[in-house]
């Protein structure tokens, strides 16, 4: 089968629903660092997390990436949000958008996952970048916050873990759709 996973990971949360994705599907799933040239064919997912509404690696790693016509182009952010209320989701899918090229983005389909979130782990910068957020949100009511900010004040300082492998039937319907998956892969 061609086509390819890349994931972009911090933390170890995208490089898991990448494994798990590449074990349904067949797909070789490879760490952005490491990545051979994208393929001319067959679908290319990226797997990566979100950070101050950036997805990591995303832009370094398409750049330049003019997909054919019929490829598959998938994008996949992970964070702690859950942007299952519609205006966070599009919010979090136009931003997404930006970070693409043109070519990729006009046939790109984007998949918000969440994650995990361990503070005893991070580095020291994102501990800070979080530190600050949440003093920010601790300022305002909570039925002002945002979800992103309600997030960060729920888990700040403890370990949260959202992660779910059955949002990846998402991503495996989109795959199934374009025709980048046998009828077994899709079946699994």
């Amino acid at each position: 089968m061609s086509g390819i996973i890349v994931y972009a990971s911090r933390y170890g949360t995208s490089r898991e629903y990448a494994e798990k994705l590449s074990g349904l599907t067949g797909i070789p799933a490879f760490d952005r660092r490491r990545v051979p040239e994208l393929p001319k064919e067959g679908p290319v997912v990226f797997i990566g997390g979100t950070y101050a509404g950036k997805v990591a690696d995303l832009k370094k790693t398409l750049r330049g990436f003019v997909p054919s016509k019929e490829q598959p182009v998938i994008i996949a952010a992970v964070g702690l949000s859950d942007r299952s209320e519609p205006e966070s989701a599009a919010a979090a899918e136009a931003e997404i958008e930006k970070q693409l090229p043109p070519a990729a983005a006009a046939q790109a389909k984007i998949f918000l996952l969440r994650g995990k979130i361990d503070y005893s782990v991070l580095k020291p910068f994102h501990r800070l970048a979080l530190a600050l957020m949440n003093s920010m949100s601790a300022r305002l009511p909570e039925s002002e916050l945002p979800p992103e900010s309600r997030i960060i004040t729920e888990t700040y300082g403890k370990k949260a873990d959202f992660t779910d492998f059955g949002a990846l039937n998402g991503i495996m319907a989109a795959l199934s759709e374009s025709g980048a998956l046998t009828q077994k892969a899709a079946e699994r």
